[in-house]
């Protein structure tokens, strides 16, 4: 199998992630603290080991997953014209998650931070990444806005995914109000998700409607 420059950094993500978790398992004693609430006290915890293994396995499967869609995709011929970028998604996705579990070892090995502010940076990060996924993607099963009236037509897909790219770019500035607001985080990190993905499906189901109408 050939490798492509982004197989090989989502390889280095890992055994970056690898490295971590191994630094991670050797520091900590006793259970490891793997979510927050919003006053950035943990309020679940693991056993060492499955607690740093989730997130590196999570990566594996994502990779993974990642080379299979194409060739399980009934439009799989749509993904191979915007191949370079569906594999840079993985990477990016792995990156996140190569992230999260860095936070999650140095708060369990004594680093004191905010970490609900520390996440906001990478969710901004995968705002944007989604932006440029969106202004390339072609229709597919698996990666965009999926709704029955964007699946059902390119035209539907292309306007509805041209019109909520630039959007997604603009979140990931706006979701950085997270850290000067830390008081409304969920607003500006989970809100742009929200409004995004309802205003999508609404968009996508009038741009439908006008084209069966034209049609008729």
């Amino acid at each position: 199998m050939n490798l492509e420059k982004s197989d090989y950094a989502s390889i280095g993500l890992l055994v970056l992630m690898l490295g971590v978790s191994l630094h991670g398992y050797l520091q900590v004693e006793g259970d490891v603290a793997t979510h927050f609430d919003s006053s950035n006290q943990p309020d679940r915890t693991m056993e060492k080991l499955p607690g740093l293994a989730v997130l590196p396995l999570v990566s594996i499967a994502v990779l993974s997953l990642f080379k299979i869609l194409p060739a399980v995709d009934p439009l799989k011929d749509n993904i191979e014209n915007f191949k370079p970028v569906f594999e840079w998604l993985s990477v990016a996705i792995i990156a996140f998650i190569t992230y999260i579990q860095a936070l999650i070892v140095l708060w369990n090995t004594g680093s004191a931070f905010d970490i609900s502010r520390a996440v906001v940076p990478a969710v901004a990060g995968i705002f944007y990444v989604i932006g440029l996924v969106f202004e390339k993607a072609e229709r597919n099963w698996f990666i965009g806005l999926r709704t029955p009236w964007t699946l059902s037509k390119d035209e539907v897909w292309d306007r509805t995914h041209s019109k909520l790219a630039p959007w997604f770019k603009f979140a990931g500035f706006f979701s950085l109000g997270g850290l000067v607001f830390p008081g409304m985080l969920l607003e500006f990190v989970v809100g742009p998700a929200v409004v995004l993905s309802v205003a999508g499906t609404v968009y996508s189901y009038r741009v439908y409607s006008k084209l069966e109408d034209e049609e008729d």
